[in-house]
């Protein structure tokens, strides 16, 4: 009867055993489990911001060009940065007939959003007019003092109506080769200036 208590306490300790060996087994596989879950959702939220980021980087080295009038295929088109006018001209199947092809400067960088608007050969003559039109306006309107062409500077000589900067230079050059002018009508005998462009002149120039 005491061998049979003995065996049966046996048999219960080592029941208990294998018991308490299963569960700590049980808890450390659910341990585990639960690590390498959290190891590989970080991993996808790493891989899901690497994504994001080399989609964002792709946007950005993009640039969104509109290019319109005399050309064949005008649109919005889609370039790498660093594109110059030429490459979205390209884009768009070159120029018409029609087409100023001289008007942009086709090796200019490109901006994103800009548009290029190519105009027809009689419309880029009359933007020059305008141009010139407007230039001749702001001059007369920095003239409001009269210049004294003995002495003015080549930047105070180019506020002159009708006078540029390779007029302003001839000026400046006539001076040191024949001294101060006499009169302001000796200003004709500077290359460039005949009688229409002193006409422009002569009402905000002075000698001393």
């Amino acid at each position: 009867m005491e061998k049979f208590k003995f065996f049966k306490s046996v048999l219960l300790g080592t029941l208990l055993v294998v018991c308490i060996c299963s569960c700590g087994r049980s808890t450390a596989d659910y341990v585990i489990a639960d690590q390498m879950q959290t190891t590989e959702t970080e991993s996808e939220s790493v891989a899901e911001e690497d994504t994001m980021q080399t989609v964002l980087d792709e946007e950005e080295l993009l640039l969104y060009v509109y290019i319109c009038g005399e050309v064949n295929s005008p649109g919005v088109y889609t370039l790498p940065e660093g594109s110059r006018v030429c490459d979205v001209l390209s884009m768009a199947g070159g120029f018409t007939d029609n087409a100023a092809t001289s008007y942009w400067n086709q090796a200019r960088l490109l901006k994103d959003g800009e548009m290029i608007y190519v105009p027809t050969i009689e419309e880029a003559k009359e933007r020059e007019v305008d141009e010139e039109s407007q230039a001749e306006v702001s001059n007369k309107d920095n003239a409001t003092e009269k210049i004294n062409i003995n002495t003015a500077s080549k930047t105070q000589l180019m506020t002159i109506p009708g006078i540029g900067e390779a007029k302003a230079s001839a000026i400046v050059a006539y001076r040191e080769t024949h001294g101060a002018f006499s009169s302001i009508e000796e200003v004709k005998n500077v290359e460039g200036i005949k009688d229409g462009v002193f006409k422009k002149m002569k009402e905000y120039i002075v000698i001393n």
